[in-house]
């Protein structure tokens, strides 16, 4: 679980550097990268591969209908609830108050959902076919280093609280 969050880190240092430009030691948001190493590490990591395991238990078979309802539930039952996890424990981790939390996940469901829906079916219909389940965390953290570029932009766009001021290193106050 613990490259989970190094593979959910580094898409987060790629969003910062490369999506979002902050290249300079003042402006890199390292307590940002932390939270999605811990979330990656605690959180993504073990819930996918037990829910891996579990899929594995319901849909009996390498079928490509058993592949197919299989990512039918993916998508339809564990997505949104997973999502919807990884907003809430991340609004948690940047501290915000639950009505912010909830405001949240109002602004970034959707698009991160309806994101999601574009790249993942694919990716775990290739993957339930014809990966082993003792492989098939790895194909999904492989590919996961570019969807976690894009939702760690994705969940770092909006403007925090006016409450939140980051000083940077030259003493400047940032207001997020």
């Amino acid at each position: 679980m613990i490259i989970s969050g190094l593979l959910m880190g580094t898409g987060d240092v790629i969003s910062q550097t490369v999506l979002e430009g902050h290249r300079s030691y003042n402006f890199f948001e390292f307590d940002r990268t932390f939270r999605f190493v811990f979330l990656g590490t605690f959180y993504t990591g073990p819930l996918i591969w037990a829910w891996f395991v579990k899929l594995d238990k319901i849909f009996v078979g390498h079928s490509l209908l058993s592949v197919i309802k299989r990512v039918a539930l993916d998508q339809l039952l564990f997505s949104p609830v997973s999502y919807t996890g990884f907003i809430l424990f991340l609004g948690f981790l940047q501290r915000l108050n639950f009505e912010n939390i909830k405001e949240k996940w109002k602004t970034e469901f959707r698009q991160v959902y309806l994101t999601n829906l574009q790249l993942w079916p694919a990716v775990q219909l290739l993957n339930f076919y014809f990966i082993p389940i003792q492989h098939r965390l790895f194909v999904t953290k492989c590919v996961g280093i570019f969807w976690n570029t894009y939702l760690a932009w994705q969940t770092n766009q909006i403007s925090r609280p006016r409450s939140f001021v980051m000083q940077s290193k030259i003493g400047k106050d940032y207001d997020y």
